[in-house]
């Protein structure tokens, strides 16, 4: 008979492999969570930068704006002018900033994050949504097989009802008491 149990050197050397292993893999997670965070984090001080440089544009540009219609209207009035405009566009952006936003910095942390998950291509795309149309017609089936048993179902009692009144109405008190006559 083999020996099947290992002796403690083959356990010892199996525990150290697996030691080399665990931690090999946990420094691959952690170079790959700096390399990920890294990218986001830059992500997100190039929108910073972006957002202050554009705030400075737009002062300056608003700025100048004034001054240009200044020539014609009184400086107050410029003023109010850009304001408004300023006020205007303020909203807008609120009311899209989901769009201008929230989803293209979503997509592209995503983007950043799953990066590695692999792309499904038009192939197993256009299989599952074969299968959706083959599910969806089952259905559409069934339902339809169902709608098809409960209208027979409710021809069969309309015709038992029938019956039933025609039974009654020839079960008439009145006829019935004439033939007792």
């Amino acid at each position: 008979m083999d020996n099947i149990l290992f002796d403690s050197a083959e356990y010892q050397y199996l525990w150290e492999d697996v030691k080399k292993y665990v931690t090999t893999r946990f420094d691959l997670f952690k170079l790959e969570f700096l390399h990920k965070f890294a990218k986001v984090i830059g992500l997100i001080l190039f929108g910073i930068a972006t957002v202050f440089i554009s705030a400075l544009i737009i002062t300056f540009g608003g700025v100048a704006a004034i001054f240009a219609m200044a020539e014609v209207m009184p400086t107050w009035a410029a003023t109010l002018i850009m304001m408004g405009g300023w006020l205007l566009i303020l909203v807008v952006v609120i009311l899209f900033r989901k769009q201008l936003f929230y989803e293209p910095m979503l997509l592209a942390i995503s983007t950043i994050l799953f990066a590695d998950e692999p792309k499904r291509n038009e192939e197993e795309l256009e299989r599952d949504r074969m299968v959706l149309e083959v599910k969806e017609h089952e259905q559409r089936t069934n339902v339809e097989r169902q709608a098809a048993r409960i209208e027979h179902s409710w021809t069969l009692m309309v015709r038992r009802v029938e019956k039933v009144k025609n039974l009654l109405a020839s079960l008439n008190p009145i006829r019935l008491l004439n033939k007792k006559k």
